[in-house]
């Protein structure tokens, strides 16, 4: 990675997911523990939660509510952890080419 790219990897952070294109957000919740995506959730804003339940089939979704309401109060800790997680795996993912992250203004498509 250039010095440039490596300076702006660093700073994707979970609610980015926003504005990952659909098919990325596919790509990362294939691969993700849904314990942690549940934990990851969590008081995240509505356009985050919106964004990852696009993504998924209605029954995915549906198991996935269930599954963070059950978990009940949690520690901010947990939850930041969790979704540093999913951040570690986007960034791998984009590293190897299976996903696409919009860097700025350089990544216009026409």
């Amino acid at each position: 990675l250039s010095c440039t790219r490596a300076y702006e990897l660093e700073y994707f952070i979970f609610e980015d997911i926003v504005y990952m294109d659909d098919q990325s957000v596919q790509r990362f919740l294939k691969d993700i523990d849904g314990i942690v995506l549940a934990t990851s959730i969590k008081g995240v804003s509505s356009e985050v939660e919106q964004k990852i339940f696009n993504n998924m089939s209605q029954k995915a979704g549906l198991m996935l509510r269930e599954e963070r309401d059950f978990l009940g109060p949690m520690r901010l800790s947990d939850v930041e952890e969790a979704q540093q997680k999913i951040v570690a795996l986007i960034l791998q993912l984009e590293e190897e080419g299976e996903l696409y992250l919009p860097h700025g203004d350089q990544d216009v498509f026409v």
